[in-house]
């Protein structure tokens, strides 16, 4: 008998926390500003310039100009629940997509002579996966505001666009790269509680794309809620 009142004990425990959930559903559109961005790495591919004279000195190759898109239309899903009034959980989607950057390379042999020039244009595809435990504060009847630290899973499917016009470099003029992390960041909203059932969302997150050549995103993001 005894037993059986420890093991009932823990399943009223669960059905009052999920009786008391309430599961809402977010969709809307954000705006990204994406910054940084290491491009040099695209060695770790192996370097698209190819020396076509031989010598025993390998050739450099060096920044020159970076020319990238610094914002994006962002759409956005979440799906989450509320514990409580100040505590809850969010699973949301973000996708990135059409990130672009041209960057412009000088190819050096022993240090100073010049072989080349050659452009690489990167073309990126980035999803965002966060999961976040919300935290809520009231500030007024219908209004209140939520932090919440994010888990990201971020994967980028890369295209790389290269070509040059010395006589001295071939390139590789197409190569594909997908790398995929998980990451931290971290966002703050509004919510105005338009009726009992929706809510309006306004929502700043920072999240690091480091697959994504090592930039890094800071989002604004309109949204609407539904509480089912």
């Amino acid at each position: 008998m005894k037993l059986n009142q420890l093991l009932l004990l823990p399943l009223l425990l669960c059905a009052t926390v999920l009786a008391n959930a309430k599961f809402y559903a977010e969709a809307g559109v954000g705006y990204a500003t994406v910054r940084g961005g290491h491009f040099q790495s695209a060695a770790l591919l192996g370097n698209p310039v190819i020396q076509v004279i031989p010598g025993p000195i390998p050739p450099t190759s060096t920044i020159t100009a970076i020319n990238q898109d610094s914002s994006t239309a962002v759409p956005f899903l979440a799906v989450g629940y509320s514990v409580s009034e100040r505590l809850g959980l969010r699973l949301s989607y973000q996708y990135l997509g059409d990130l672009s950057a041209r960057v412009d390379y000088r190819v050096v042999i022993g240090g100073d002579a010049l072989l080349g020039t050659y452009t690489t244009k990167f073309n990126d595809d980035v999803h965002i996966v966060s999961l976040a435990p919300e935290f809520t504060w009231p500030l007024a009847a219908n209004f209140s505001l939520t932090l919440a630290p994010q888990l990201n899973w971020v994967s980028s499917d890369s295209e790389l666009l290269s070509s040059t016009q010395s006589t001295q470099l071939s390139v590789i003029p197409r190569l594909t790269r997908q790398e995929s992390e998980f990451t931290f960041g971290a966002s703050a909203a509004c919510v105005w509680h338009w009726t009992e059932t929706s809510s309006v969302v306004l929502r700043y997150q920072y999240a690091d794309l480091k697959p994504s050549w090592q930039r890094e995103a800071h989002l604004v993001t309109g949204a609407v809620r539904w509480r089912f």
